[in-house]
């Protein structure tokens, strides 16, 4: 099959980026013909695409959404391209790209597909304009039937694919054990208890409610520190709650981190503290590496993360109780082990990249045959 992705962008610590990088690659390996569409390419995937020998082609679609020249121009160049590479099928990534994917789409006659990456709102006939959409979780799904009125035989839950070489590097736990080639463990000695969270730094991600609940567990333990790996428009507020709360040395924002397996390799516990949230890739790669994880009640993530079992989940704003499962956790090493263990089995046993390449090739096909009819 020849397949053309339609995405914004592809940029480092983009959860979006990861998963269609994910899904690009699973379906070169199984040997059909793959291609991207997008604004903007940063050097790493830039560097991704080119080993892999995927093709990408640099269109405005998303440059500018109020100009019509753009988006002409846009519709213009991808049928081209659907004529010259006989383009079979689309898969558009976010609204706007779906709009353009499903209009290039019709014109050709060739089946459409939206991925859903997050929980939308507004705008109810979005997911109309393509022949299916694929979500990353049942959660998702219902919404997409309740709010958006989707017919449930147009909608496929595929979690996102993690790319080949960082799914092994997780799963062998292959991080570097020397401080010159893992800049991590300098925060790791025998007394300390490290808490790890990868995401960007935005309101949604609940950084303010896992500050709250650290100061109170800082109270009576100072072993805890917390590394969060990621960037964003918050940092400034964030740090500034921290210097108020004295915990400037205890909670560090590490910026933007590319080695996210040496990472993890030094945490002792996971969390997720976002107030809405789709399938958490990072919670994904977090589990993957055999760690327990501790997780709101949002979204995909009572799908993931299995309460009791792999790990905890804690409602939203609930600071009562992620302290008490926090501590828990840093006084049961025995338990961290047992709940890291049985999320990896849960995960492979539900989520491995063969089941998810494989019901992502199913789903094209379903919806190419669809659209033939």
């Amino acid at each position: 099959m020849r397949i053309l992705h339609i995405v914004p962008e592809l940029k480092f610590g983009c959860g979006v980026s990861a998963s269609v990088f994910g899904s690009a690659e699973a379906m070169k390996n199984k040997g059909h013909n793959v291609f991207i569409v997008l604004s903007k390419i940063d050097k790493m995937y830039e560097f991704k695409l080119k080993s892999l020998g995927l093709p990408y082609f640099i269109v405005p679609v998303q440059k500018d959404k109020k100009n019509l020249l753009d988006f002409i121009k846009s519709v213009a160049m991808i049928n081209t391209l659907i004529r010259e590479e006989d383009i079979q099928l689309i898969h558009s990534h976010h609204r706007w790209n779906c709009l353009v994917g499903s209009l290039c789409a019709n014109l050709n006659s060739i089946a459409s597909i939206t991925s859903d990456h997050n929980i939308l709102y507004g705008r109810k006939s979005f997911s109309f304009w393509s022949d299916g959409v694929i979500t990353d979780s049942h959660f998702n799904e219902e919404h997409l039937i309740n709010y958006f009125k989707v017919p449930k035989d147009k909608i496929v839950v595929i979690p996102p694919l993690i790319e080949k070489e960082r799914f092994s590097r997780l799963l062998e736990q292959k991080s570097e054990n020397n401080t010159e080639s893992n800049e991590f463990l300098k925060f790791k000695d025998k007394n300390s208890f490290l808490i790890g969270q990868i995401s960007r730094l935005s309101e949604e991600k609940g950084h303010e409610f896992l500050i709250d609940a650290i100061y109170g567990i800082l109270k009576k333990n100072k072993v805890v520190k917390v590394l969060i790996a990621g960037e964003g428009d918050l940092r400034k507020k964030l740090t500034d709650k921290l210097e108020t709360y004295g915990l400037a040395d205890n909670v560090l924002f590490l910026g933007e981190v590319t080695d996210i397996v040496n990472f993890l390799s030094v945490l002792d516990l996971f969390i997720i503290s976002s107030s809405e949230e789709g399938f958490c890739l990072a919670a994904t790669e977090a589990i993957l590496y055999g760690l327990p994880v501790i997780a709101t009640n949002v979204g995909g993530l009572p799908e993931q993360v299995i309460n009791n079992e792999t790990g905890f989940i804690v409602d939203y704003g609930d600071k009562i109780s992620l302290e008490k499962h926090i501590t828990y956790l840093l006084s049961n090493g025995e338990a961290r082990k047992t709940m890291g263990r049985r999320g990896r089995e849960h995960l492979l046993s539900m989520y491995s990249p063969d089941n998810i390449s494989k019901k992502l090739e199913e789903a094209y096909e379903y919806f190419q045959k669809k659209c033939q009819k």
